[in-house]
C-alpha cells in the first residue's frame, strides 16, 4: 500500500514538472531607425546644402553613409542627431542603427531640380572578410515590384521594402547580387577574403604512427595548399570549393627523435591575397588541451568557455583573431574557464596551448547562434 501511494505521488510530481511552462528569455532589442529625413529633399541647384536628421531607438552604434562616397563623420554613439552636406548631384544616403539584437537601416535620396533620378544599386562595403556583413542599397524610382538575389540563388527577404531600401547580407564567398525591377536590371559584386577557421592535428605521434592534419576554411578561396617544412612537394593541393572549405590529410610521422617539431603551413589563395596559418606538431610529445564550449548558443545569451591541459605552460584564448584571455599562472593554464559575451552571429574561438619545448597545440571551435525558441500551446 505504501509503495502504491509513493508511486502515485511521484507520478503527480513528475506530471506537474512536465507541464511547467518553459521560461522564454527575450532576445536583446534590435536597433530601430524611427526617422530619417532630408531638408530640403530637393535642391534647386548643385552646390546647395541640405540637413540630414535622424532618430533611433535601442541603437548601440549609428552610422551614416553617402552611397558611392563612403561614411560621413557623425557621432556613432548619438541615438539622434543631424548633419549638413553639400549636394552636387542626385545623392543617396543610408542610415544604419546597430543594436545588440540586430540592425535596422533607412535609405533616402536627395535630388537636384530638373534632373532625372537614376537607378542605384550598391554594396557597402564591397569587400568583406569571412562571416562579415555588407549592406545592399538600392533606389529604383517608379519601381512597383523589385527582387534581389545572389547569382544562382534564392530571392532575398527585403522586409517589404519597395523602390528604395537596404538589406544586410553575409556572403559566404565572392557573390554577385542581381536586382530586377520590371525591365530594369543591375548588379553588384561583393568579394570575400577567406579565413582559416581551424588547422589542427591529432595528438603528438610517435615515429611511424599516423598523424592527421585537418582544416576548416570560411569565405571560399580559389586554391588551397598544405605543405610541411622539409617535404619537397606540397602534401595537398585543392581547388574544389567543398575540399577547400573542409578537409584533412594523413601521413606517417617521420622517424625523428622525440621532441622534434613538424611544421605545417596551410595557404588559401584568393586572387592576389594569400592567407596562411602555421601548425607545429611535436613528435612524441605529451602536450594536450581539451576545450569545452557550446557549438550553438541563443543569440544574445552569454556562455562559458572551459579548458584543461596536460604538459602546458602557456595558454591563450582568441575570439575572431583577437586575444581575449591569457592564463596568468600555472593553475589556470592547467584548468580554467572564461565567460563569453553574448553574440549575434557566428564567432571563431581558438585556444592555444604551448609547452617549454616549443610544442604548440591549437583547438578551434565555431560557435553558431540560433534564434530564441518559440513555444506554441
Amino acid at each position: 500500500m505504501n509503495f502504491v501511494r509513493l508511486a502515485l505521488v511521484s507520478a503527480v510530481v513528475f506530471t506537474a514538472a512536465c507541464n511547467k511552462e518553459p521560461e522564454v528569455v527575450p532576445p536583446p532589442p534590435s536597433g530601430v531607425v524611427t526617422s530619417f529625413t532630408a531638408t530640403p529633399g530637393t535642391v534647386t541647384a548643385p552646390g546647395q546644402m541640405v540637413t540630414l536628421a535622424w532618430a533611433t531607438t535601442d541603437a548601440k552604434r549609428v552610422t551614416l553613409e553617402q552611397v558611392g562616397k563612403g561614411p560621413l563623420g557623425i557621432d556613432p554613439a548619438a541615438a539622434s542627431g543631424s548633419t549638413q552636406v553639400t549636394i552636387t548631384a542626385n545623392t543617396t544616403f543610408v542610415l544604419m542603427a546597430q543594436g545588440e539584437g540586430g540592425t535596422d537601416s533607412k535609405v533616402l535620396t536627395v535630388t537636384v531640380s530638373g534632373t532625372k533620378a537614376g537607378v542605384i544599386f550598391s554594396a557597402s562595403p564591397t569587400h568583406v572578410g569571412a562571416d562579415e556583413a555588407t549592406t545592399l542599397v538600392w533606389s529604383v524610382p517608379g519601381a512597383t515590384t523589385l527582387e534581389i538575389r545572389p547569382m544562382g540563388g534564392a530571392p532575398l527577404d527585403l522586409r517589404g521594402q519597395g523602390a528604395a531600401g537596404s538589406v544586410l547580407v553575409r556572403p559566404t564567398a565572392d557573390t554577385r547580387y542581381v536586382l530586377t525591377a520590371g525591365a530594369t536590371t543591375a548588379s553588384v559584386d561583393v568579394s570575400v577574403t577567406p579565413r582559416i577557421v581551424s588547422l589542427t592535428a591529432s595528438a603528438s605521434p610517435l615515429p611511424g604512427q599516423p598523424i592527421t592534419v585537418s582544416w576548416q576554411v570560411r569565405g571560399g578561396g580559389s586554391r588551397l595548399t598544405l605543405t610541411r617544412a622539409g617535404a619537397a612537394m606540397p602534401l595537398v593541393t585543392e581547388t574544389m570549393p567543398a575540399a577547400i572549405a573542409q578537409g584533412s590529410f594523413m601521413e606517417t610521422a617521420p622517424n625523428l627523435a622525440p621532441d622534434s617539431l613538424l611544421t605545417y603551413t596551410l595557404t588559401v589563395e584568393h586572387g592576389a591575397e594569400r592567407i596562411e596559418q602555421v601548425l607545429v606538431v611535436r613528435i612524441g610529445g605529451n602536450l594536450r588541451v581539451t576545450v569545452s564550449v557550446p557549438l550553438f548558443v541563443t543569440a544574445g545569451t552569454p556562455f562559458t568557455l572551459g579548458w584543461t591541459t596536460v604538459a602546458a605552460n602557456q595558454l591563450e584564448v582568441l575570439v575572431d583573431g583577437v586575444t581575449l584571455y591569457v592564463a596568468p599562472d600555472a593553475a589556470r593554464v592547467a584548468a580554467g574557464s572564461v565567460p563569453m559575451e553574448p553574440i549575434d552571429h557566428a564567432v571563431h574561438v581558438r585556444v592555444i596551448a604551448r609547452d617549454d619545448k616549443g610544442g604548440v597545440v591549437t583547438v578551434d571551435r565555431t560557435v553558431e547562434t540560433v534564434g530564441v525558441p518559440t513555444f506554441v500551446s
